[in-house]
């Protein structure tokens, strides 16, 4: 017998945007539509099935995005099942107002399709773990997904491993430009996906993290030439056992070329000072 479909809810005012993410999950997903704040609480209030996830609008006539979120605290269903806030709004602020609503993620439009799949997906299955794992999200798994999100606001990138399989458990938009050749990438070990360069990286990080429970910072080197500072930290579960290492990743391209710039004149000009002092020496002597 066939698993059952899960159910995901597009809440989206454009009757365009609702027909391609329509068109983007029915293969995976079943799909309920909705065109405003109203009718995503009319679906809540009546539909039998529970959701998977929202995928949702912010601007929406009749009630917008902000109220749908503030309904979902007022009637206990924050947490319940994971929303994904896709919208044209791109300032920082309206961002990270976002997470502290309760998404789970946001995405700007215009999205790039595939990414935006394996995304969803991704935030799917890792909402599915944690609800088989505890039945229900505990405040602590609250707090790490709030402070990942937080992370994702402030362009990091995430890449999160779980500690025994060390395969990879969660990757937000910006992590997953780091496996080009896997549409989405949960579920996935690191040697599936990273190049030879980085999974020595990841791998070594990993395992000395697991060893020691300390922070681990490394510089990474990418396939397109940039450079990248890469922080290594266990999370731990309510017991205090490691559950999972997350990786955040910054861009530090810049800042390495000025500081090998600033090097690079710093030691030109003692070469001239030490030319200038030999010269000086032997004319007086």
């Amino acid at each position: 017998m066939s698993k059952p479909r899960k159910l995901i809810c597009v809440a989206d005012d454009s009757e365009i945007t609702r027909a391609l993410l329509r068109a983007l999950f029915n293969k995976t997903y079943d799909i309920i539509e909705a065109s405003s704040g109203a009718d995503v609480i009319r679906i809540l209030r009546s539909s039998e099935r529970p959701l998977s996830a929202l995928l949702l609008d912010i601007r929406m006539p009749e009630m917008d995005g902000w109220n749908v979120l503030q309904f979902l605290k007022d009637h206990q269903l924050a947490g319940k099942f994971p929303v994904i806030c896709i919208t044209a709004i791109s300032d920082t602020e309206t961002k990270i107002r976002c997470y502290e609503e309760g998404c789970a993620e946001v995405i700007e439009k215009p999205f790039n399709e595939r990414l935006l799949v394996a995304h969803v997906q991704s935030i799917i299955e890792r909402h599915s773990q944690n609800s088989r794992s505890s039945g229900h999200n505990t405040e602590w798994e609250q707090r790490a997904m709030h402070a990942l999100a937080l992370l994702d606001a402030i362009s990091v990138a995430i890449i999160s491993f779980d500690a025994v399989s060390r395969s990879i458990r969660y990757v937000n938009t910006k992590g997953a430009a780091f496996f080009p050749n896997i549409s989405n990438p949960v579920g996935h070990t690191l040697d599936e996906g990273l190049s030879q360069n980085g999974l020595e990286l990841f791998s070594g990080a990993v395992q000395e993290v697991l060893t020691t429970r300390r922070q681990n910072v490394r510089l990474y080197h990418a396939p397109n030439g940039n450079i990248y500072s890469v922080v290594f930290n266990a999370l731990l579960d309510v017991k205090g056992n490691i559950s999972e290492i997350v990786a955040s990743l910054r861009d530090v391209t810049a800042f390495v070329q000025r500081r090998l710039a600033l090097e690079a004149k710093i030691s030109a000009l003692n070469k001239v000072s030490a030319v200038s002092s030999d010269y000086s020496n032997s004319y007086y002597f």
